[in-house]
This record gives C-alpha cells, structure tokens and sequence, in this order.
C-alpha cells in the first residue's frame, strides 16, 4: 500500500541554546596562544595550517606586530614560525595580548608546535565556531622537586568584554587560593596565564559575561614534567574542549611502542559513573579526576560526559625513544570522514604514527594516503563493534579517509616526542533530538528513509516546554523553500537527499540555534550515458524494482540492444513504496577511427627526415599510439604531421593505434615500412700534404663504398691526373703552386651520399745568388748571397748545401763567405719543407802575379862561400814542376836538377845527366834554361848565358 504521509518528530531532551550543527576542527577562524616551555636548543614557536582546497588567510597577533598573509595548496601543510617575544603568554596571573589570530577564505585545519630541543608538544586548534563558555581543566603536576617547572591553564579571549571566572583547583604561584572563583575580563586577543606548583587538573573556567554568549578558548598542560614518575620532563600542551562536547563512550588505543600509557579521566557533573572494559564502576564528581596506566586498547562509558587525557610516559619508564606528550581524546560520537594532517619535522624525532578508532563494520573503508588500511586493524575485544590500528608513518603530509574515523598523530625520538589529534568533532553533544518514521526511530545524523517525490512530508518538533521556546522556523534544503511553526508539512518535487534545518530560539538565548535533519526523496532512476561501438551489443539493466515498463515494450529488469544510431532508452519503474519514476540511458553510438596515414618517401638517406601524417578519420578527442620504430621526433604531436629521423640505418616500421575517448571501438593499428640508407663514407688520405709543383703525390680512398656500384665525384682543383680512376688510388700533380682542395662526393645508388673534403699546400721555389760570377785575386774573398723566392714557402724553413764545401764560411747558409785558391764555381741548393729544390751557381774567378825568375850572369864556384853556387832568384812560381839544366858551348848538359833551393855548384856531370858531380867544369861561358809552372799551373820557361870564372 502506498504511503502517503511521513511524519517526522524531534524531541529535544536538553535546552541549552547550543548549536547542533556537526562542527570539526576545520574552519576560518581560529584564536591560540603559545605558553611558556624549557628553552633549551632550536626553538621554534610554530603554527601549521592545512587544508583540502587551495586558499588563502592571514595569521596576525593583534596587540602586537606580527602579522603575514598565507597562501596554501590543496592537500599540503604550511608552516609558519612566530617571534617568541610576541607569541608567548608567559606573565602569570597579568592580561596580556598575546592571542594570535588566524584567518582562511576557506576552511583549514590549524596546529600548533612548541618546540625546542628534548622538550616539545603539539596541539590542534579549535575554530572560533567550536569554542565553548564552560571548561575544565586537564593538565598535570609540576616537576617534582624543581621551581619554575608549573602546571598551567591560559584563557584567550574572542570577543571584546568576556568575563570569565576561574576557580583553581589548587593555589597558584601568585596567591589565588585553591577551589575559590575570581574573575578576568578578556577583549579579543587578549590572554590570561594561570600557573601552580602541583596541579591545575580539575579548574573549572566559565563564562561569567551577563548574556553568557561570549565564548572563549583554554588551553592546559605543564611547562616541563616528568610523567609516570620516570625521566626526563617535556612539554605539555592540549587545547581544552568545552563540556558540551565531551561524550559518554571512548575508545584508547596504546601509543606504538610503549609499555603502558597513563590515562586521566575527568568528570563534569556529579554522580558520574565510569567503566573501563564493563568492569567495576567508578564514581567521579564533577571536576574529579581518576588516573590509572593502561597497556591495551580500553573501551571507556559513562553515565554522564567526561574527558579523557592520555599521556605518554617519560623515556626512562620502558628504556625506548620516547618523551612525555598527552592527548585529550574524542569520544566516538565525534567523529570525522576525511582528515588531512601533517606529522611534523624535528631534526630528533625519527618515528611517527597514528592510532585510528573506527566502527568494526567501517574498517574496510579507512584508507591512507589512498592505500587500503584494513588489515593493520584489530578488534577491540571487550567491544567489537569497534576497531583500532597503531600505523607506522613518515615525516610529512597525509590524508585519512573513510567513514565515522578518530586519529591521533605522534612522533618518537631520543628523549623527544610530540602528539596531537589529527582531527575531530567537536558537535555539541547535550543538545539531541530523535526523529521517528512511522514506527521507525533512529538517531537523526543517520536517517535516511525514503519519501516519494510529490508526496507530503510532515515535520514536527515536539518540546519538553512550548513556553520557553521564541520561534520556530524551517528551511527544506530545496532552493530556499522556508516554512514557521512547531508543525509544518512540505513536498519534495524531485529526487535527492535534502538537509532539512530547524532554526529555533529560546526566550534565554542569545542567539537562534539550529538542528539539522536529512530526508532522502526516493529516486530508483536517474539518467545514465555509455557509449557502444557500432555493431557491438550491449546489455541496460534498470535499477531493482517492483514492475519495468521499457520504451522498446519490454517488461524485464534487463534489455539488450545494437543501436546503429544514437538512441535514447527509458523504463518506467515501481518502486516498493509504489513510487513511480524513469530511468533513462542515453547511448551513444561510437564508430571505429579509419586508421591511415601517408609518409612522403618510403626510402630515405640516414641522417635525412621523413614526414609522417594521420590522413584518416577520428574524434578530435582521438589518442593518437605512434611507434615511429626508434626514430627521433623532430617535431609533431598528436595524429601529427610528424618530422622523424633515424639513428641508425636498416628496415623501420612505424605503427599507429588510434583509440576513441576512452579506449572504445579500437580499429586494428596500421604500420608502413620504411628503409633507411646510409652513404657510404668519402674519406681518403694522401701521401703527403705538403708538396712541390710537378712532384705527384699518391690519393688512397679509405671509405666503405663499393667501387662499383657507387658513384665517385673527385675534384682535384686543377691537378694532373697522372694515374687513377673510380674511386682511385690516384697519382696527381700540380703545375702550380698554392692551397689545393681535394673533395669527394660518394653516392650509393640509392642516392644517399657524404662529401669529404682535405686541402695541401703545393709549392714552388726560385733561387738566385749575388754575384752570379766574380773574380778575386789569389788569397782574397768574397760574399756570397742567397734570395729565394716562392709560393706557400716558408723562408726560414728553406735547407741550404753549397758545393763544393772547401774553402768556404758555412756550407748550410745562404750567406756564406768563400776564398778559393784557384778559379772556383760554386753550386747552391735550396731545399724546402715540401721537397722543392732550387740551385745556382757562381764562379770565382782567382787572378794570380806572374812569375819572376832573376838569374846571376856570372859566379865563381872556388869554395870560398861567395857565389859558390849557381841559382836563380823566384817568385810567384810553384815548386813542383820544376827543372833547371846548364849546357857548355858544346851543347852538352854539365847539370840538371829539380829543386828550386839547389843551385849548379861547377861541377861536370859524368853522364851529363847527374848534377854536381866531382869533375870542374871549365871557366867560361855557359848556358841556363829553367822549365817550371806559374802559381795558375801554367808552364812558363827561361833561358840565359852565365860565365863560370875561377
């Protein structure tokens, strides 16, 4: 039977005039402050910022200067340091401007970092939105046995005027006397620093403010301590969350690697009743705390709201890399889908992790950084329903994702830690309401029963006292479709999920507060697209129903089809709730790419490009698969026109694929060939590259070319070819001298071809000397000159060589002095580097003083040492070649003799041929004659009469 009417009843059972909106630590607006820490080593006040979406904001502390705009990236973490002079309340019991102030066009999550080295810890930042006016306090003790090391609470201001009562739970360090109120008034920004020797655990922090709406930030924790009674102190810091959200279930999961962890439970009202695993109950009352150690996943339910902190033990409890830290835990109620968050640098901390807590039934769904997570889980023993995981991370950004998710981040080194939660809910849990379905009742952030479209809904909110209530107002969540009244009915007119808001206002509220609710419009339809290739088949299959109707007249859930066309298929169906819609499917009818294309030229040289084009017909959208074969793309993209060259020579094929969008209706790829030729190599060498003219030299080819079937294009530049042809060897020689450029062209008969090209130098040489002919006189010199001249020759590399190489300066220079004895010619050769060679000649002509021969007309050989010996007096003759004979009047020969030193001493021969023998020769006249040679060699002769006297 079809339903015609839904009643829809909201009960409110709590009427504090709190929104009931889901807030998480996400927003855009946020107020913090640092407090003081042990200042060790590099130090850093940090504030990160996070966030899904590219945005942009400004971080500033109003009352002093600091202030800077930010920009950060979907997906990232930005950090930002602060001035220590400005970021730290750090003046107990005095109002101070120390609240820093951040801002985001869009919503971001916040943390901040106090930091120095071996002391550390980390908070996040809770939006403006979420903050509260009724905190208590959870801190820890100060370090025991030390001054200077306080527990503390800091109150931040959001709104100008807030009064806010504080009543310590033990004395402070400036006199305020424990569990007694006094009373602070904050403007925005500014802070209010409370520190005590023992613990400020259990300090109750409300707004005193006379309409009670202005809300305001705490923030709790301990400078330095030592927790679990073991070494050494760290930093504590949490931001505290207002009462109104704390919750009533919990689930604690150990931090990785630790032995046990210590846990502090707190209670807001009295006569809280608290069970850990369904055991024994404890009491707690309100400000009450309870501490214990746990080593193993607990489940944790009160009667009434508590907070939970959970602590990390000094290092020197377990011996492993570790520091104190604490986290305020969230209860399972306030839960998150997705949390983006970072795990923070530090130069000491070398190991980071976050603890998850999700529904058993959701464990599937949890994935990190887009990696599935489920089998790190395990089931939490005394309460299946839920489950926990301890996940080893890396330093950096990340992103948790799935459904109804808690995550806590922390980070381990020597002596060195910090955590905080990754992200939570912080709904104000003491304002619920129940919305009832028929007989059906279920928690409205989980209502999701079905209405039909056109079909009137009836929403009503019932109070537990009318009276108190100012208005009430609704908005459908249906493009701005408003109703008033405590009962109201509405139709939805199309399909969907619709979140349906009830503004309310009581008469001693401040302000209108709103409850959401979502309503789902049954839709078994919606129009779907897909897209087949034309001549395939396929298969619609309608969404379950009741009843089918198809556009083609058929009554099945599923029909199959062949369009050839694009076409449009609807079916009507009938819902269990006997609601009727449509279902469309567009199909689109998708054809097969013409896969061609065109090379222009199917042989090409090596090192040459080719041109390759898509000539067929596809989408524009088209993805082109192009295998060009190893070939290099010199340009193109796309179905192209590509520019390609290849590497290498051989047989190439190029391929190409053409898909649809989508990779649909494939046609078969298409490759053409293609050779690729490579020239042969034009190298050559020659015998020598310096030459002269007329000397030939040899040209020897050295390429890989074949000398028959490839084409030779010499060019010798003028040479005569003496020998050679094809490819060669050759024998050339030139007439002329100058540089001389040898090029070949190799061509395969294809016509791929290389050029290869090498010059030499062709010389010539003249020679002259100066003078050519001279004479000079017996004894004297002369200076010869050398001047050669030519082309492509290098002077001072010219060789010199005179012959003959007697009676001559130098023999290898061009300049020589020479001082023959006789008539002389005189060759030069000249020799270059490139063998050229020259010659002249001079002739030395040596003029010599003519002979003299002086002969006495008388001597008187009688041995007594004056004119004893007949002989001539000489000169300019030489000594060899002569002969001096004396003849009587008879004609016959008395002497002969061949020395010029020796004279006729009167004697006779005895044979008329011997000289100076014992016979006398007569007194009276005799005759001379001397043969004998000039100092030229020529014969010269003389004759004459002397008279021998006694």
């Amino acid at each position: 039977m079809q339903k015609i009417l839904y009643t829809i009843l909201l009960t409110l059972i709590f009427t504090l005039t709190l929104s009931a909106q889901n807030f998480s630590t996400k927003g855009t607006d946020f107020w913090t402050t640092f407090t003081p820490n042990e200042p060790t080593s590099n130090g850093a006040l940090s504030v990160y910022i996070s966030s899904d979406i590219d945005t942009k904001g400004n971080i500033s502390i109003p009352f002093e200067t600091f202030n800077q705009d930010f920009i950060v990236t979907a997906g990232t973490t930005l950090k930002i340091d602060l001035p220590d002079t400005e970021a730290i309340t750090d003046k107990p019991d005095v109002v101070m401007g120390r609240g820093i102030h951040i801002t985001a066009e869009d919503s971001v999550s916040v943390y901040i970092l106090n930091y120095f080295q071996a002391t550390a810890d980390a908070a996040i930042v809770y939006p403006t939105s979420t903050l509260g006016k009724d905190y208590y306090a959870m801190g820890f003790e100060s370090l025991s046995g030390w001054t200077g090391y306080p527990s503390y609470l800091v109150v931040v201001g959001t709104q100008n005027n807030t009064e806010v009562e504080i009543t310590p739970s033990s004395a402070t360090t400036t006199g305020q006397p424990a569990n007694t109120p006094f009373s602070i008034t904050l403007d925005q920004g500014q802070t209010y620093l409370l520190q005590s020797d023992t613990d400020l655990t259990g300090s109750r922090v409300r707004s005193n403010s006379p309409d009670n709406c202005l809300s305001f930030a705490v923030m709790a924790g301990a400078k330095c301590t030592n927790v679990g009674g073991c070494p050494a102190c760290d930093h504590l810091l949490e931001q505290m969350p207002p009462t109104t959200t704390w919750g009533t279930r919990f689930v604690t999961v150990p931090y990785k690697t630790r032995k046990d962890d210590l846990i502090r439970i707190m209670a807001s009202e009295d006569g809280t009743t608290v069970t850990f695993d369904g055991g024994s109950p404890l009491n707690l009352d309100a400000g009450d705390f309870y501490e214990t150690s746990w080593g193993a996943a607990t489940y944790v339910e009160a009667t009434k709201p508590i907070m939970i902190g959970q602590y990390s033990k000094g290092q020197g409890c377990d011996n492993v890399s570790a520091d104190p830290f604490f986290i305020i835990i969230s209860p399972i109620e306030q839960t998150l889908d997705y949390i983006n968050f970072n795990a923070f640098a530090s130069s000491v901390i070398t190991n980071y992790y976050v603890n998850v807590v999700v529904p058993t039934d959701l464990v599937n769904k949890v994935k990190l950084d887009d990696f599935p997570q489920a089998s790190k889980f395990s089931t939490l023993a005394s309460q299946p329903d839920f489950s926990y995981a301890q996940i080893d991370i890396i330093q950096g950004n990340h992103i948790l994702s799935g459904e109804d998710m808690i995550a806590y981040v922390y980070g381990y080194g020597d002596y060195e830690s910090y955590g905080y939660v990754a992200g939570a809910n912080l709904t104000n849990l003491k304002l619920k309401f129940d919305i009832v379905l028929g007989i059906d009742t279920s928690d409205y952030t989980i209502f999701d029963k079905n209405v039909c479209a056109n079909e009137q809904v009836n929403f009503n909110v019932q109070y537990t006292d009318p009276s108190s209530v100012l208005f009430t107002s609704w908005d459908f969540g249906d493009n701005g479709a408003t109703g008033v009244g405590q009962a109201i009915s509405y139709a939805y007119k199309k399909p969907g999920t619709y979140n349906v808001a009830m503004i309310y206002q009581f008469l001693t509220a401040c302000a209108p507060d709103t409850l959401w609710a979502s309503v789902k419009v049954v839709s078994y339809s919606s129009d779907e697209f897909f897209d087949v290739c034309l001549g395939d088949k396929m298969t619609l299959t309608a969404l379950s129903a009741d009843a089918y109707l198809w556009s083609t007249g058929e009554t099945t859930q599923s029909i199959e089809v062949s369009p050839t066309t694009d076409t449009y298929y609807s079916v009507e169906l009938t819902g269990e709730d006997n609601c009727v819609s449509n279902m469309g499917f567009f199909i689109t009818v998708l054809f097969p790419p013409e896969v061609k294309f065109t090379l222009s030229d199917n042989e090409i040289c090596l090192g040459d490009t080719i041109t390759a084009n898509f000539s067929g017909n596809a989408p524009a959208n088209a993805t082109f698969n192009w295998n060009f074969d190893g070939a290099t793309i010199v340009s193109g993209s796309g179905q192209g026109p590509y520019q390609l060259a290849w590497p290498t020579e051989g047989n190439k094929t190029i391929n190409l694929e053409v898909l649809n969008p989508g990779n649909t209706c494939p046609s078969p790829p298409v490759q053409m060939d293609i050779t690729v030729k490579a020239a042969p190599t034009a190298t050559f060498v020659v015998s020598d590259d310096l030459i002269c003219i007329n000397t030939p030299i040899t040209l020897t080819y050295t390429g890989n070319g074949n000398n028959t079937t490839h084409q030779y294009n010499w060019s010798f530049d003028g040479a005569t070819v003496i020998s050679g042809t094809g490819q060669g060897p050759y024998t050339l020689e030139w007439e002329t001298a100058g540089t001389k450029n040898i090029s070949l062209q190799a061509i395969e008969p294809a016509g791929c071809q290389t050029s290869f090209s090498l010059s030499l130098q062709v010389e010539d040489l003249s020679l002259s000397l100066t003078p050519a002919d001279s004479s000079i006189q017996l004894g004297g010199s002369l200076a010869l000159n050398a001047t050669a001249t030519g082309t492509n020759v290098n002077i001072n590399a010219i060789t010199w060589q005179w012959q003959p190489a007697t009676d001559i300066s130098c023999v290898d220079c061009p300049t020589p002095t020479v001082n023959p004895p006789q008539t002389t010619t005189y060759t030069l050769t000249a020799t270059t580097p490139g063998g050229c060679t020259a010659t002249a000649q001079a002739k030395i002509t040596v003029g010599f003083p003519p002979p003299i021969l002086i002969m006495p007309t008388a001597f008187s050989p009688n041995n007594d040492a004056v004119n004893d010996i007949l002989l001539p007096h000489t000169k300019n003759l030489l000594e060899t070649g002569y002969e001096m004979a004396v003849y009587n009047r008879w004609g016959q020969q008395v002497y002969i003799g061949n020395n010029a030193t020796q004279g006729w001493n009167g004697s006779i021969a005895a044979d008329n041929v011997n000289s100076n023998s014992t016979q006398i020769a007569q007194v009276g006249v005799y005759v001379w004659y001397v043969k004998a040679k000039a100092l030229d060699g020529s014969p010269v002769e003389y004759k004459g009469n002397v008279t021998l006297v006694r």
